[in-house]
Order: C-alpha cells, then sequence, then structure tokens
C-alpha cells in the first residue's frame, strides 16, 4: 500500500500541470459559495442600518416614556435609574432624559408647546440671543425653536432669551415630536421644567431617549434582540406607567428582506457548485488516457483492486481537496476584505462566511471528487450510448424546469426551492445539449473548410474522431457563457427595474404633494414659481379623488380617479415599463378635450368683491360662490347678505383667467343645526326647506355693472330658469345643497383610460362613477391600461381639466388640483432637486424620481445582488479560460503519438500547432453563441417568474428583461479573447524541438 500511496505522490509532483488547471478550476468553483454566504452576512447587517437610516430620527430610536403631573425630585430620580436601567440593555449610548408638557395656548388665542432636556446647549445650535441662564418656579428662561412667538402670559413666569434650532435628532423626536405647526419652547432641565409653579397642575409627559444600537443588534441577532426588548421588566424595577417604545417593526421588516436576498443569492452559489463538477469532469476526461496507462502497469505487477482504487481514490481527492481549500483561503479573505470595506468586523465575518459555507462547498467537493473517480474508472461506451445518456439527461432537466413553471413565480414573500433552483437546471441542460448537437453543426463545417487550411482541417476533423474531451468542454463553456449571460442580463433587469419603480412613484421629474402643514401646493406657491426652479421645467396640475364604479344597482367597487394633464403622458419617462402599453401620445390624445375647462364669468383683475341682487326667499338659503382660477384652484365665497345685496369679497392677486364656475345653495345654519339635532336625538325629521330665489347678473368691484349673464346655466337638483340677466331657481333641500352651473344639465362622458377589471364592468363602454357618496359622473372608457403610475390596482384616468369640471359639477371644490407633476431637462435636474428643498416648497411633500431611484440602486440589497453577480459572471468566465488551456494540453499530450506520425510523414509543425490551436477554436465557436441562446431564454424566463425586485421587495411594474449587451459582450470578449489567446500561446509552445520526440517522451 506505500507503494501505491508513493505512485500516487510522484504522479502528482511529476506531472503537476494537468492536476494544478483540476485544482484550479475547483478553486474558481469554490469561491462563489463562500461569497455568497459572505454576502448574505455583509447584505443582512447593511439592509438593517439602511432600513434603520432611512426612518425619521425620531423613530430609530429606543424611548421610555411615563404621563404624569408633577414629580417630587425622588420620584423623577427613581424613573430616572429605572429608564436608564431598561435601556442601557438595548443600547450602549447614554440616554437624553426630556420633558414635554401638552400644547398650551398663549395670551392671543395662538399654541405652543413646552419641553426641556438636561443639557440643553448640547442638543441646540443658537440663532440668535443667549443660552438660557437660569430656571425658578416663578421666573424660567427658555430658547424658541422654529417659527413665531407666541404671547406668553406673564403668569406662565417664561421668559425667551434667544432663539435656537434642534441639532440632536434625539431631541423630542418620535412619541414626543411636538409637530412644527406651532413654536416650541425650550428649558434647560427636565428637573427644573417639571417645577415651573403655574404649570404644576397641566399634564406633561417625561421621556428617556437612546440610539438603537444597530451593533447590539448585530451580536444579539434581530430575534435575540427583539425577545430582549419585549422581555417584561422586574416589577420591583419598573414602576407601573413605564412604556418602551421601539422601532421592532422596522427590524422584523429589513430582517425579512435580507433573509428573502440571501435565499436568492444561493442561486449563484447552486451555479458555481454546477460549475465546480462540470470542471471536475473535464480535469477527469483530460486524465483518462495517462491514468488507464498507470492501471494496466498496476495490474501487470501484480497490484490487486484494491491499491487500484487507492490510487484512483488519491489522485481524485488531491487536486480536488487543494482546490477546494485554496478556494476557501482566497474566498474567505474576499468576504473579510468586503466586510471590512462595509464597516463590519473583517475576520468574524470571514469566519462567519466559510462556517455558512461548508454544507455546499463539502457536498460541490465530494461531489467533484466523485465525478473524477468515476471519469478516470469508467469504461469506454459507444457514441450512440453517450448520446443516449445526454439525451436523457436533457429531458430530464427539461421536465424538472416544466415542474418549476408549473410551480408559479417566486414573489417577495415566498420563494420555491424548486423555482430557484430553474437557473441552475437551465445552466446545467443547456450546456448537455450544446454538446449533444456541436458535432452535429461542425461536421459541415469542417467538410467545407479548403484543402489550404490544412491545420485547421486536421484539427477540427481530429476534434469530431475522438469527441469525448472536445463536447464536454461545448457543454461546459456553453454552461459557463450562460451564466455570464444570465449574470449581466439579470444584474441589467434589477436596474432597469429601479428605473421603471422610480418612474412608477414619480412619472416624470418631481411629483409634488400635500405637505405636513396640509398646504396644496398652489396654496404655496403658484404655477410660474414652480416653474421656475430650474430652467425648462414645465408644470402639469393633477387631481385626485375617490370613487366608486358601479356594477349594479346595489353595488360599487373602489376605484382611484386620477386627472392629469394629457401632455405630461408623452413626458413620462418609463410611460411603456410603467403602464404595459405603448404610444403615450395616442392616449394623451384619446382623454384630451379641447373644450374642457371652467366656464362663467370671468372675474375681473382688480375685482375685490363680487355682487349679486337677490330677491323671493332670500332667508331659506345661503349662497356660496365658487371660483376656479387659471391654475386649477376652487374657491368658495360664502355670500354675506347685506340687504337685498348679498357679497363677498374675492382675494387679490388671483390667476388669470379666474372664472365663477358654480353657485352653492344650502341650508341655513340655524336650520341645519335643528335639521341635525332632531335627526340625531330624537330620530325625528323636520320640514325641507324649499323656495324659490332670483339672482342678478354678478356684479364684481365695488358695485360696478353688469359684468355676466346667466344664460345656460343649469342645475340637476332643482328648477332653474335663466335669463340673460336673471337666474330663478326653484330649489328643495332633499339633500346637502344645490349646485347651479353653467352647461348643460346632462353633460357628456368623460373619456378615461382604465384599467382592464374597471374597463369589464362599463356597459356599451360607459361607466358609472359614484363620487360624493351619491353623486354620478358618467365616464366612457378609450383605452384600457394593465397598470397607471402612481395608481394602484382600480384606476381611472382622465384630462384634468374634464374631470374637475365634472367633480365640481357635483360637488364644488372637488376638482380643485391637489398634486403637480413636474418635467425637467437632465442638465436642470440638480438644480431642481436643490430648489425644492429650499423655502417655501419645504412645505410640501417632495418626492423626485432621481432620487427614489438612487436610494433603489444603492439599496444594500441591491448593490450586494450586482456584486454577487458581477463575481460569478466573472468565476465563470476564469474557470472557462482554464477549460479551454485544459483542452489544449490534454490534446497535446493525448495526440501526441498521432503528432509524431503526421510530423515524421511531413506536415510541418506550425500546420501542427495550427491544428490544436484549432480544436479550442471549434470549441470555443460553438459554445458561446449556444450559451449566448441559452443565458437570454434564462433570463427572460427568471425576470418573469421571480417577482422579486433588486431590494427584495415585490415589483411594481413587473420586471422587464435587460440584456445589458454591453456588459455582457465587454465580460464575454474578456473571456474568450484571454481563453484563445492563452491556448494559443500553449498551442504555439508545442513541438519547437529540433527532432520529433516519440510519443513515450512527451512531457518526459
Amino acid at each position: 500500500m506505500r507503494a501505491v500511496l508513493f505512485l500516487a505522490w510522484a504522479r502528482l509532483r511529476h506531472r503537476p500541470a494537468s492536476w494544478l488547471l483540476v485544482a484550479l478550476g475547483v478553486a474558481g468553483a469554490t469561491v462563489l459559495p463562500v461569497l455568497t454566504a459572505g454576502s448574505s452576512t455583509i447584505v443582512a447587517a447593511q439592509a438593517l442600518r439602511h432600513g434603520i437610516a432611512a426612518l425619521p430620527p425620531g423613530q430609530r430610536s429606543l424611548t421610555v416614556s411615563y404621563g404624569a403631573l408633577v414629580l417630587t425630585p425622588d420620584d423623577l430620580a427613581t424613573l430616572d435609574g429605572q429608564a436608564r436601567a431598561r435601556l442601557s440593555g438595548l443600547s450602549a449610548a447614554p440616554a437624553r432624559r426630556q420633558l414635554l408638557y401638552r400644547p398650551l395656548a398663549d395670551a392671543a388665542g395662538g399654541t405652543f408647546s413646552l419641553g426641556a432636556t438636561d443639557d440643553l446647549m448640547g442638543a441646540v445650535r443658537l440663532t440668535a440671543g443667549r443660552a438660557p441662564a437660569s430656571c425658578a418656579p416663578r421666573r424660567c428662561e427658555v430658547l424658541i425653536v422654529g417659527t413665531g412667538t407666541p404671547t406668553l402670559d406673564p403668569a406662565l413666569g417664561l421668559v425667551p432669551v434667544g432663539r435656537a434650532v434642534r441639532t440632536d435628532p434625539l431631541l423630542l423626536g418620535g412619541t414626543f415630536d411636538p409637530g412644527h405647526d406651532k413654536p416650541l419652547l425650550l428649558v434647560d432641565g427636565v428637573g427644573a421644567a417639571a417645577r415651573i409653579g403655574a404649570l404644576t397642575q397641566f399634564q406633561r409627559a417625561y421621556g428617556w431617549v437612546a440610539p438603537l444600537d444597530l451593533d447590539r443588534v448585530r451580536q444579539l441577532g434581530v430575534a435575540g434582540y427583539l425577545a430582549r426588548s419585549a422581555r417584561a421588566p422586574d416589577p420591583d424595577r419598573w414602576r407601573p406607567g413605564l412604556t418602551l417604545t421601539a422601532p421592532d417593526d422596522v427590524l422584523r421588516d429589513e430582517d425579512a428582506r435580507a433573509r428573502r436576498s440571501a435565499g436568492r443569492f444561493a442561486l449563484l452559489s447552486g451555479a458555481g457548485t454546477a460549475l465546480l463538477l462540470g470542471f471536475a469532469v473535464i480535469g477527469a476526461i483530460g486524465l483518462r488516457r495517462d491514468h488507464a496507462a498507470v492501471v494496466g502497469l498496476v495490474r501487470r505487477r501484480g497490484g490487486a483492486r484494491s491499491a487500484v482504487a487507492v490510487l484512483t481514490a488519491v489522485q481524485s481527492v488531491v487536486p480536488v481537496l487543494a482546490g477546494t481549500t485554496a478556494g476557501l483561503l482566497v474566498a474567505g479573505g474576499l468576504a473579510g476584505y468586503r466586510a471590512a470595506a462595509a464597516g463590519l468586523p473583517g475576520w468574524p465575518s470571514a469566519r462567519g462566511a466559510v462556517a455558512g459555507s461548508v454544507a455546499p462547498v463539502l457536498v460541490g467537493a465530494l461531489g467533484a471528487a466523485a465525478v473524477v473517480a468515476a471519469t478516470l474508472t469508467a469504461r469506454a461506451e459507444s457514441a450512440a450510448s453517450v448520446r443516449r445518456v445526454l439525451d436523457l439527461t436533457v429531458l430530464a432537466g427539461v421536465a424538472a424546469a416544466a415542474l418549476a413553471l408549473a410551480r408559479g413565480s417566486v414573489t417577495a414573500g415566498q420563494a420555491d426551492p424548486v423555482l430557484l433552483a430553474l437557473p441552475v437546471i437551465g445552466v446545467i441542460c443547456g450546456g448537455l445539449a450544446a454538446g449533444r448537437v456541436w458535432p452535429l453543426v461542425v461536421t459541415p463545417v469542417a467538410r467545407l473548410l479548403p484543402s489550404r487550411w490544412l491545420g485547421a482541417r486536421l484539427g477540427v476533423l481530429a476534434a469530431l474522431r475522438r469527441p469525448l474531451r472536445p463536447v464536454t468542454t461545448v457543454a461546459f463553456l456553453a454552461a459557463a457563457v450562460a451564466v455570464v449571460v444570465f449574470a449581466g442580463a439579470y444584474r441589467a433587469t434589477l436596474s432597469q427595474g429601479a428605473v421603471d419603480q422610480a418612474a412608477f412613484a414619480v412619472p416624470l421629474d418631481a411629483r409634488i404633494g400635500i405637505g405636513p402643514t396640509a398646504d396644496r401646493p398652489l396654496d404655496v406657491a403658484g404655477v410660474p414659481a414652480f416653474a421656475g426652479t430650474a430652467p425648462g421645467v414645465t408644470v402639469h396640475p393633477v387631481l385626485r379623488a375617490s370613487a366608486g364604479v358601479r356594477v349594479s344597482a346595489a353595488e360599487s367597487q373602489p376605484a382611484e380617479l386620477v386627472g392629469v394633464d394629457p401632455a405630461a403622458l408623452a413626458r413620462m419617462r418609463s410611460w411603456d415599463a410603467d403602464t404595459g402599453a405603448g404610444d403615450p401620445a395616442d392616449a394623451a390624445r384619446r382623454i384630451a378635450v379641447p373644450s374642457a375647462g371652467a366656464s362663467g364669468p370671468v372675474v375681473p383683475a382688480a375685482a375685490g368683491a363680487i355682487t349679486l341682487d337677490a330677491a323671493g326667499d332670500t332667508d331659506r338659503a345661503t349662497v356660496t360662490a365658487w371660483l376656479r382660477t387659471g391654475d386649477g384652484r376652487d374657491l368658495g365665497l360664502a355670500l354675506q347678505p347685506r340687504g337685498s345685496t348679498p357679497t363677498a369679497a374675492v382675494p387679490a392677486g388671483l390667476p388669470a383667467p379666474t372664472r365663477l364656475f358654480a353657485l352653492a345653495l344650502a341650508e341655513p345654519l340655524d336650520y341645519a343645526t335643528l335639521h341635525q339635532h332632531h335627526i340625531g336625538e330624537g330620530g325625528t325629521d323636520v320640514a325641507v326647506l324649499s323656495g324659490t330665489l332670483t339672482l342678478g347678473v354678478p356684479r364684481f368691484g365695488g358695485g360696478g355693472g353688469g359684468a355676466g349673464s346667466w344664460a345656460g346655466w343649469t342645475s340637476t337638483g332643482a328648477r332653474v330658469t335663466a335669463t340673460g340677466s336673471a337666474l330663478t331657481v326653484a330649489f328643495q333641500f332633499t339633500g346637502t345643497h344645490v349646485v347651479v352651473r353653467p352647461g348643460a344639465a346632462d353633460p357628456a362622458p368623460v373619456p378615461v383610460l382604465a384599467d382592464p377589471a374597471t374597463a369589464a364592468t362599463a356597459a356599451d363602454g360607459v361607466l358609472q362613477l359614484v363620487v360624493g357618496g351619491d353623486r354620478t359622473v358618467t365616464a366612457r372608457v378609450v383605452r384600457v391600461l394593465p397598470r397607471f403610475p402612481t395608481a394602484g390596482a382600480r384606476f381611472v384616468v382622465a384630462d384634468e381639466r374634464a374631470l374637475a369640471g365634472a367633480l365640481d359639477g357635483v360637488e364644488p371644490g372637488t376638482g380643485s388640483v391637489s398634486e403637480l407633476w413636474l418635467w425637467a431637462p437632465d442638465a436642470s435636474a440638480a438644480q431642481l432637486a436643490r430648489s425644492l428643498s429650499a423655502a417655501p416648497f419645504d412645505r410640501l411633500s417632495v418626492d423626485l424620481r432621481q432620487a427614489r431611484q438612487d436610494r433603489l440602486s444603492g439599496d444594500p440589497v441591491a448593490r450586494g445582488a450586482a456584486s454577487l453577480l458581477t463575481v460569478s459572471a466573472l468565476v465563470a468566465v476564469l474557470v472557462a479560460i482554464l477549460a479551454v488551456i485544459l483542452l489544449v494540453v490534454a490534446e497535446r499530450r493525448d495526440e501526441s503519438a498521432e503528432l509524431f506520425a503526421w510530423e515524421s510523414d511531413g506536415v510541418r509543425p506550425g500546420t501542427l500547432r495550427v491544428s490544436l490551436f484549432s480544436r479550442a477554436a471549434a470549441v470555443v465557436a460553438g459554445a458561446v453563441p449556444a450559451g449566448l441562446v441559452v443565458g437570454l431564454l434564462l433570463s427572460r424566463v427568471t425576470a418573469a417568474l421571480v417577482q422579486v425586485t433588486a431590494v427584495g421587495t415585490a415589483p411594481v411594474p413587473p420586471l422587464r428583461l435587460a440584456t445589458g449587451p454591453a456588459w455582457v459582450a465587454a465580460v464575454l470578449a474578456l473571456g474568450v479573447a484571454a481563453g484563445l489567446v492563452v491556448a494559443a500561446g500553449v498551442a504555439g509552445t508545442a513541438m519547437r524541438e529540433r527532432m520529433p520526440h516519440l510519443p513515450g517522451e512527451v512531457g518526459s
């Protein structure tokens, strides 16, 4: 047995080249599972940090709160010790103590907030005045934070001495946030603020806040940290009423997202294992002839079968073991480096990556060793038998793929392991199919080569004569190319998904909505101000409303009603992907209503008031005049009776043209209150108010002449008689009010875009939309879209002006513009973002498409997926290069007798070197196109079935295939060129001796 071991070691040491290539291939394929495990660990930690950092400062903290009146110093000290002890187990940072009174009234009828914290000047920055110097029960100096100055009652004893801004995000955040709609007064010292004499009977909340300790979360694990956070405290050390608030939901969500991503990363680990096994086959095939000769020698010398088995096992295990060990060391180092670059402990992360990948690496290594041993000892079979095995294997893979496809799709909530294995199945079966087809394609090509290309003909025909190694190499190279194409295409698909998702949320470049102060965009600034935020900016109004789509007399289904400027559709950044349909210009043309817009008398620019002469039952109805401004705002002006001329002031500076577009008649306030009391308290009713009201033409300004005509005004809730100079309304308040407006009583249906489900409920293309509870708007479906940006699954989209007119006809004021979409040239995007972050736009909700896209692309899960896909492609290229080199080396060695004979017959060595290179070129020429096809098909299927974005969430809109041709071409060109160059170098060094060597001397 010692002799057999010595022989095995001598063979490994004497001819290390082939064994070294096997070891290198195994090492390269081993890197991927280790990096997968490392990426999972790193991404999990980074995703957690990213999710926490995205929260408002007050929500990424731990807070202990206690509501009470004034506390004695001893009670406050006891609570302080209990709260800090509880927080110290969850965060290493010291807790900040703070206090906040309930909102207080000032002497002018306004409100303000009063708070306090210890070490106030460490949490704020002075902008005016000085820091507070003292706080006694009867006189306490304070700082003012925020806009405005409250009119303080001297009895409170609060004395402002300066203004400041908060610099510590933990100061009065989260559950202690007093809001931004009123001034905030801050006291230096919780104990002093709690003893202000005038506020002893006022309720307040005491709090202790500490930042979320992500290092402790990583050490304990999310589950362990949550368990510690939820652990019930010792009753003797925790006063009833003390409450701990922690962002548990965020921790759970981000941990679940990281776990889903880790499962997706395991997909690439499987592809690495497949490459490992495939390269082991190629290496073993290259060693078969030499191994058979040695085995024959051992048997002739009397060696037993056990000796042959030991020899085979050693020569199979040693290179695989060496390659696996080298791969683990290299990958562990890379994982440690990446962890350190990500701000995580390098060595523990590397150790965790290696430990986490032990199982797949061991399985792959054992499988590789078994494959090498089986290949070395396999008996020669007929070509027909080999083809049958390949056919059966491919058919089995197709059946497995069909099973995976039948099981549905991978979503953010679940991951079918069979479906996740689909790329591995596709890579293996695609490679085998390529190897099966390669001889059929190359044979006619070889016959067409001209006779003067003797070297190429000799090489290709020799490969076809003994096709086992070339066919196996083709299968492996096709699989490797498929991995590269799949990695590049899936990487580009995920990147394109981030673009489409950002555009789905922000269709143009900026989306401006109602801010935290409840101001509408056009209440904060006019259209010219928004257009002036950057050169070339265009402003597009949007309105939204909730509606029900009537499907029967008793049932309606909810849908989102969206009014958009038709011109905005053609400017959408990802129309095709976001809507699932093409031709935005057609959609804009179909919904556009050229005559849409408010009608009625124009309000002169200098008008200061609106006045109507009234006669009839003026005491039975109140009248509200509704104005539509030129930028799309609705203003309701309640006309106040002044004898027989109801009048209302008109705000100055309204954008032109402003029109009087409706009148709303309602019950007087006293009668409406009586009516509601009867219904709500006694379940009884009162008589319905009815009457007749005649109004003269509206006059604008200081009582000038008529400025309009009532001709054409109608109502659906009352009998109206309209002449040029008088409007007579016979009303009955069976509902909340009666609306009178210009235009037809039964307007034409509004043309709309709708989703398939909503469109299916239309009768002859007409929808009945229920708005305002019981009012109906008629719409006509002109086109069906699978999706629409910013809208939910059920939507109806119309021209903003036409929809505003329809809504205002039902309920004046509901057609007012509530949102703005801004488009800017690419060169102006940065300036647009800067302008919208400054006053007065900071009072609004501003969502930027590029910022959202950057957040999605920069998410740790997205970056982890992209880097791992890149590494998998590079690993595949590396082992592909080694496979091409091994092919040339093995062909040179195993075909030495034939090469010697040809050279002895006078064939020039240069021609023979060309024949060696031609075999590699023929293999590459067949494998690369096949791998491209397999990779693209696999990418298309994966993009359709794996419904998970780069950040581990459900994609809206669905992912669409992006091949990333430049990236794939660059990687493939680099790999193929490198492989062919190295193969040419290996072939070029062959047969350089002065005299041909006998076959037995080759390699000696």
